[in-house]
């Protein structure tokens, strides 16, 4: 009988989510009337992150961890892909410690 132990490894990672959010039938001139349309951009893909996190733990550490503030950086950018196309692209890189475990073999 082979028995089995789990040690537990706090190690450093990173976390890269990159997408892309579409909107075929925007209102361009009204996109561009909007003042500070990039930090509204980038407000709204932090939040989306925060709820990410929340479920799939992108940022590493547990449920139970209060973060103090956001375990990353984003960088978000818009373009016009066509005359009433425009599309969010978005980039998130998160450094974190999370935890692993290795198994080892004791006979």
């Amino acid at each position: 009988l082979i028995n089995n132990t789990a040690i537990q490894e706090t190690v450093p990672a990173v976390r890269v989510v990159r997408f892309q959010v579409d909107y075929p039938n925007a209102s361009l001139e009204s996109i561009q009337k909007v003042p500070k349309w990039n930090a509204i951009m980038r407000n709204s893909v932090l939040a989306s992150l925060r709820f990410i996190n929340k479920h799939w733990l992108i940022c590493g550490g547990s449920k139970s961890e209060k973060k103090m503030n956001d375990c990353g950086k984003v960088q978000v950018t818009g373009e016009i892909v066509q005359p009433k196309y425009y599309r969010i692209n978005a980039t998130f890189i998160a450094e974190r410690l999370t935890t692993i475990f290795k198994f080892e073999k004791i006979n």
